[in-house]
C-alpha cells in the first residue's frame, strides 16, 4: 500500500470515526475521533512501512502517540481534558509539525511522496494555530465582558445564572434559538423595573459549561429544574415559553412540595402580531395570557 494512500486512510478515518454512532455529539468527542483517524493513518504509515518496505518510517510512530492518546482522553473525559488541550495543543502541534516536515525531507527520498505529506502536516499545524487564536480571543472575551450572575452547579457542570430586580412572581427567561443570555440584554432590564427576572445559559452555551450528557429536552429540563432549585430562588415563577421551548412547558418538572408551580405561555407562530403588546404587558407587570 502506497504512503499517499495510507495517509488517505487516516483521512477517511477521521471523518469516519467523527460520525460513528457511538461518539457522543459533543465538540470534545467530536474532536478526538477526529485525532483519533489522523492518529491511524499515522500508525499504519509506520507499522506496514517497516513490515513491506526497505524505507521504515518510524517517526510518524510519534505523531500517532501524541494523536491518539490526546484523541482518546477527549473521547473519554469530556470538556475538562477538552479545556486543558485548548492550551496545550496549539504550541505543541507546531513543534510537532516542524520536526515531522525536518523527518520528511530526510528519511523520504522521492519529493513526490514527500509532497504527500506535506500538505496534511501543514493543515494540522494552521488548524492548531487557528485554535489557539480561539482560545486567546475567548479568553480577552471573557476578562473584557466579565460574567454577570453566578454559576451553580447541576450535576457534573455549573450553568449560568443572572437574576435582577425583585418582587414576585419571578420571571425566568430562556433566549430563543439556543442562544446566549446576552441576547435578552434589553428584555430583561425592563421586566426588572417591574419584578425579579432570571436569565440563564443552557450547557453549553454563553457562560455554562458544556455537559457530557446529551442534552434532550429531557435533560435541559432536569437541568432547568436543579438550577432553579440550587439558586433558592422564590416562587411563584412565571416561565414566558418560546416555541422550541413548549416541551418543557409542563409546571411538573419545576413544581416541588415547597415551592409553586411555574406558569408557561407559549404565543404561537400566527399570533407572533400580538407579541409586542404582550411583551409591554409583561414589562409593565400584567398578566399575559395567549
Amino acid at each position: 500500500m502506497g504512503r499517499g494512500r495510507l495517509v488517505a486512510t487516516g483521512l477517511v478515518a477521521a471523518f469516519l470515526l467523527a460520525a460513528a454512532p457511538f461518539i457522543p455529539a459533543e465538540e470534545g468527542a467530536v474532536t478526538g475521533a477526529v485525532l483519533c483517524g489522523f492518529a491511524l493513518g499515522w500508525a499504519m504509515l509506520a507499522v506496514l512501512s517497516v513490515r513491506f518496505t526497505d524505507q521504515p518510517q518510524r517517526w510518524t510512530a510519534a505523531p500517532a502517540l501524541s494523536m491518539g492518546l490526546g484523541g482518546l482522553l477527549l473521547v473519554g473525559f469530556g470538556s475538562p481534558v477538552h479545556q486543558v488541550l485548548d492550551w496545550v495543543w496549539p504550541p505543541a502541534m507546531p513543534a510537532l509539525a516542524v520536526w515531522m516536515l525536518v523527518r520528511a525531507h530526510r528519511q523520504l527520498p522521492s519529493p513526490s511522496r514527500r509532497w504527500l505529506l506535506y500538505p496534511v502536516i501543514v493543515l494540522l499545524a494552521l488548524a492548531s494555530l487557528g485554535g489557539g487564536y480561539q482560545t486567546l480571543g475567548a479568553a480577552a472575551d471573557a476578562k473584557a465582558y466579565p460574567m454577570p450572575g453566578q454559576l451553580i452547579d447541576v450535576g457534573g457542570h455549573r450553568l449560568h445564572l443572572n437574576c435582577t430586580g425583585s418582587g414576585t412572581p419571578t420571571v425566568v427567561l430562556e433566549p430563543a434559538a439556543g442562544g446566549m443570555s446576552s441576547n435578552l440584554g434589553w428584555i430583561a432590564p425592563a421586566v426588572a423595573r417591574a419584578t425579579r427576572v432570571c436569565v440563564y445559559d443552557r450547557a453549553g452555551r454563553g457562560w455554562s459549561e458544556p455537559a457530557d450528557t446529551p442534552q434532550d429536552g429531557t435533560q435541559i429540563a432536569t437541568d432547568l429544574h436543579t438550577l432553579l432549585q440550587r439558586g433558592h430562588l422564590p416562587g411563584p415563577m412565571w416561565w414566558p415559553a418560546i416555541p422550541s421551548a413548549a416541551s418543557r412547558c409542563s409546571p411538573s418538572p419545576l413544581a416541588t412540595p415547597t415551592r409553586s408551580p411555574a406558569w408557561c405561555w407559549w404565543t404561537p407562530p400566527h399570533r407572533r402580531r400580538r407579541r409586542t403588546r404582550g411583551h409591554h404587558r409583561l414589562a409593565t407587570g400584567a398578566p399575559t395570557t395567549t
